[in-house]
C-alpha cells in the first residue's frame, strides 16, 4: 500500500511513504538530555500529554510518540478501506461527534502472551505484524494466555481479535481515533447522529466518563463505572494516580486500600457532576447557562481535601455510625445506599409500642446514628415523616449530593444547586443602562436611627412608671369636691360648673404631662 504519512510534530511536515520511516523518524524529535526542572511536553498536533502534574520517564515517552505514528498509518488506511466501500466517502463529511481519544500513556512495552511466545516491542507497527504471524498459524484457535469469553466463538479475523486483546484494532476513526475490528461497526459509527460535547464538561450523553489517562470509555450506569476504575487500578502497579485533574497524584508509600478508596472518590465526584447535569436537563436551562461558563470559584472544596492521602476518608474510610453497625465503606456511593437501608430495617420500630396498641398517626420513627460523643450517645431525633428522617440521616452523613459542572462546587442538596446557579446567572446578567439627564443611583448607606421613637407613645393612666401623677391628684381632688358640692348644696347649677372645671383641668394636665414626657425623651 502506497501510504501518504506526515509527521504532525511542531515545525515539521515531512511526508513519508514507509510507516516503517516515520517511526524511526519521530524519535529523533526527542532530547535525549533535558535541563533539570524541564518536563518532556509532547508536540504532536492537539496533544497535550503528558498532564501538567505527571513527569515521564523517556521510554513511555518514546513508546508514546510511536502510537502517534500507529494512529497515522491505522487512519491512512481505513481512509482507503472507506473510499472502497463508500466512493463518496470525505472525511471532511464525517458526522462522527465523539470526544478525541485522550492522550496515550503505556507504562510498559507491549509484550505477546501467546503461548510459547516471549516477544516484545516498544513499535506498535512490528507489534502488529508479529501478531499478524500468529493469525496466519492459528485463523482459527486462539491460544492467547489470557483468554476472554471471545475467544471461544470468533465473529472477527483472528488479527482483529489479538489486537483487541490490548485494546487495539484493524480500523480506526479519522475522527475521534476510536478502533474498530469490522468496517461495518466503524460505518455506523461515522453515521451516529448523537450528538456530544467536545470541550466542555456539559455533555448532552446522560452517560459517566472514565477519566482515567489514556481511557474515554462511557457507562449507563455508576456500576459499571465503578468496576471500570477498579479494573485501571489492578492492571497498573504504580505509585500515581491517572485520573485526569487529581490534586494530589502521588500516591507513594499508601497501601493498596488506600489507594482504592483514592480513585473511587473520583469516581463519586463524577456521579455527583452527572447528578447535576441531569438536573440542567430537566430545568431546561443548558443552553442559558451553558453559553457563559461559571467563572465563580469553588465555594466548598470537600473533594480536594479528601483526596488528600492524610485525609480521614482516605485513612479509615466511611464507617456507618448507625446503632449496632460497624460497616466501612471504601465508597462514598454504597456507603449511602447502605445508610439509606437503615430507614426499612427492623431497627425502625414505633417507640414503646405495637402497631396494634397504637394507630399510624400516633407512631414515629427514631434516629439512631450515633453522635460523637462520650459517652456514645444516639441521636435524639424522632419524627413521623419518613423523608424527614431520611434527610435527616443524609445531614449525618455529611456527603456531596451534587457537584456544580462549571466551577466544580459541592453542593449537598437540590435546593442549594438551584440558589448557586440563580446566584451566578445574577451576578453575570448585565447592569441597565442609566437613563440621560437622571441623576445617578446613590449607593445605600446605614441610616443611624435613635435608640429611643421621635413620637412618644400616649403614656396609660393606669400605668405605675407613668409620668403624670400630679394630673391625676388634681383631679381626684376636684373629684372629690365636686361629689361633696352635690351631695352637701343639691344645686344643679354647682354640678354642672363644677363638672366642667373639673374636666378642663384635667385636660390641660394631660397635655402638660405629654409635653413633659416628649422633652424628656428628645433630651
Amino acid at each position: 500500500m502506497n501510504s501518504n504519512l506526515f509527521c504532525r510534530w511542531s515545525g515539521c511536515g515531512l511526508n513519508f511513504s514507509d510507516p516503517d520511516l516515520l517511526d524511526e523518524h519521530v524519535v529523533d524529535h526527542i532530547d535525549l538530555y533535558l535541563p533539570s526542572g524541564v518536563r518532556r511536553r509532547c508536540q504532536w498536533a492537539e496533544c497535550e500529554y503528558p498532564p501538567p502534574s505527571f513527569d515521564v520517564l523517556l521510554p513511555a515517552f518514546i513508546r508514546h510518540l510511536r502510537f502517534h505514528v500507529y494512529t497515522e498509518y491505522l487512519v491512512e488506511h481505513s481512509i482507503t478501506v472507506l473510499k472502497e466501500v463508500e466512493n463518496r466517502f470525505s472525511i471532511d463529511a464525517a458526522k462522527c461527534t465523539s470526544i478525541h481519544r485522550r492522550p496515550i500513556h503505556i507504562l510498559t512495552n507491549l509484550a505477546c502472551l501467546w503461548q510459547d511466545c516471549s516477544f516484545q516491542s516498544e513499535s506498535f507497527i512490528d507489534f502488529e505484524r508479529h501478531l499478524a504471524g500468529h493469525a496466519r498459524s492459528h485463523p482459527t484457535d486462539c491460544l492467547w494466555s489470557l483468554p476472554n469469553e471471545n475467544c471461544k466463538n470468533l465473529k472477527c479475523p483472528m488479527l482483529s481479535h489479538l489486537l483487541s486483546h490490548i485494546g487495539l484494532g484493524t480500523l480506526i476513526c479519522p475522527v475521534c481515533r476510536s478502533f474498530f475490528s469490522e468496517v461495518i461497526s466503524l460505518q455506523n459509527h461515522l453515521k451516529m447522529s448523537v450528538k456530544r460535547s467536545t470541550g466542555h464538561l456539559l455533555s448532552t450523553n446522560e452517560t459517566f466518563c472514565c477519566f482515567w489517562l489514556s481511557c474515554d470509555s462511557r457507562f449507563l450506569s455508576y456500576e459499571h463505572l465503578h468496576r471500570h476504575v477498579l479494573k485501571h487500578l489492578s492492571e497498573e502497579h504504580s505509585e500515581f494516580c491517572f485520573w485526569l485533574h487529581c490534586p494530589f497524584p502521588e500516591l507513594s508509600g499508601l497501601s493498596h486500600t488506600n489507594k482504592r478508596r483514592h480513585v473511587l472518590l473520583h469516581v463519586f465526584a463524577e456521579f455527583c457532576r452527572q447528578l447535576a447535569v441531569n438536573l440542567l436537563r430537566q430545568i431546561n436551562i443548558t443552553e442559558t447557562i451553558g453559553s457563559v461558563p461559571c467563572q465563580r470559584p469553588p465555594m466548598d472544596n470537600w473533594f480536594t481535601r479528601e483526596l488528600a492521602p492524610t485525609s480521614k476518608v482516605i485513612t479509615y474510610g466511611f464507617r456507618c455510625m448507625w446503632n449496632d453497625c460497624n460497616v466501612v465503606s471504601e465508597c462514598a456511593y454504597l456507603f449511602r445506599l447502605h445508610a439509606s437501608n437503615h430507614l426499612d430495617a427492623d431497627s425502625l420500630k414505633t417507640d414503646e409500642a405495637t402497631f396494634d396498641t397504637v394507630s399510624q398517626s400516633d407512631s414515629f420513627l427514631t434516629c439512631k446514628w450515633r453522635l460523637p460523643s462520650f459517652p456514645m450517645e444516639l441521636c435524639p431525633v424522632k419524627t413521623s415523616c419518613r423523608r424527614k428522617l431520611k434527610n435527616h440521616l443524609t445531614a449525618h452523613m455529611s456527603l456531596p449530593l451534587l457537584l456544580c459542572p462549571f466551577c466544580d462546587t459541592v453542593l449537598y442538596s437540590r435546593r442549594s444547586f438551584y440558589s448557586h446557579l440563580a446566584a451566578k446567572r445574577k451576578s453575570t446578567r448585565e447592569q441597565p443602562s442609566k437613563r440621560p439627564g437622571r441623576p445617578a443611583t446613590q449607593p445605600l448607606t446605614i441610616r443611624r436611627f435613635p435608640l429611643r421613637p421621635i413620637l412618644p407613645k400616649v403614656p396609660s393612666l393606669t400605668s405605675s412608671n407613668s409620668n403624670c401623677t400630679p394630673g391625676l391628684v388634681i383631679c381626684s381632688v376636684y373629684c372629690s369636691v365636686y361629689f361633696i358640692l352635690i351631695y352637701a348644696f343639691d344645686v344643679n347649677t354647682i354640678k354642672i360648673l363644677t363638672f366642667t372645671i373639673a374636666y378642663f383641668l384635667y385636660q390641660i394636665m394631660i397635655n402638660i404631662c405629654v409635653c413633659l414626657r416628649f422633652l424628656w425623651l428628645v433630651i
